[in-house]
């Protein structure tokens, strides 16, 4: 049976996952889930969506009997979530895969991928995954299909961000699953300055480990990158 899994990080888990669960709750059976209180199973006629708050985020489950089935269920569920969370810009992500993990053939680091960040050319992952920990590999501050990077520093820090916060939820995470965070950067007094300020409005009062050092000698040429970062985070 296809199923497909979205995590979306928001600072108000429950009060969107009972505003979804009534609205679709009028012309839909709701079940409970066992060990979600807040959390509900809709049963539509051509699939299933089980909304659970978990933390700082909601994660949406999708399950049907065919892929365009299980797309209804997505859609369903992602347009009416986006539109109650349309103020906070809430972005709803479905990963076609457990966790948005690719298994590896023989081991268990689990591959992740999303095409809502840059890749990386060669045999090199954007993250992978092992016993609950995610290993962000090389990060940089481009956009996912032009591969272009920002003239402004500014932008090119959210951009960075965004990337990043795109791999984790295609991991099944969110930024607040972040412990340690290396970073090096072209011009330490230059960019640091900005790059803490993004750094505190996306991470706010969570506080990982992070370590910066300058090198101008990264990334791939011509890019002129001002930032690359190495991430690791923890599902535990």
């Amino acid at each position: 049976m296809p199923r497909s899994t979205a995590v979306v990080p928001t600072d108000a888990p429950v009060r969107y996952a009972k505003q979804l669960l009534a609205h679709l709750g009028r012309t839909n059976a709701v079940e409970p889930v066992q060990g979600e209180p807040e959390g509900g199973r809709l049963v539509f006629a051509y699939g299933v969506g089980i909304v659970r708050p978990e933390g700082n985020r909601l994660v949406l489950d999708a399950a049907a009997a065919d892929a365009e089935s299980l797309r209804r269920v997505e859609d369903v569920l992602g347009r009416h979530l986006e539109r109650f969370g349309a103020r906070q810009k809430l972005v709803v992500r479905w990963q076609h895969a457990p966790g948005g993990a690719r298994a590896r053939p023989g081991g268990s680091v689990q591959v992740i991928h999303t095409d809502d960040a840059p890749t990386h050319t060669g045999p090199v992952p954007q993250a992978v995954e092992a016993g609950g920990w995610i290993h962000v590999s090389a990060l940089f501050g481009a956009d996912p299909t032009a591969r272009t990077i920002p003239a402004d520093p500014r932008a090119e820090a959210e951009q960075l961000f965004a990337n990043l916060t795109a791999i984790l939820a295609a991991a099944g995470a969110a930024l607040t699953d972040v412990v340690r965070v290396g970073i090096v950067m072209r011009d330490l007094q230059r960019d640091r300055p900005v790059f803490n300020q993004v750094w505190a409005e996306h991470f706010d009062d969570h506080r990982p480990a992070r370590s910066a050092i300058q090198s101008p000698d990264f990334g791939r040429a011509g890019e002129n990158a001002r930032f690359m970062i190495e991430v690791a985070a923890y599902l535990g």
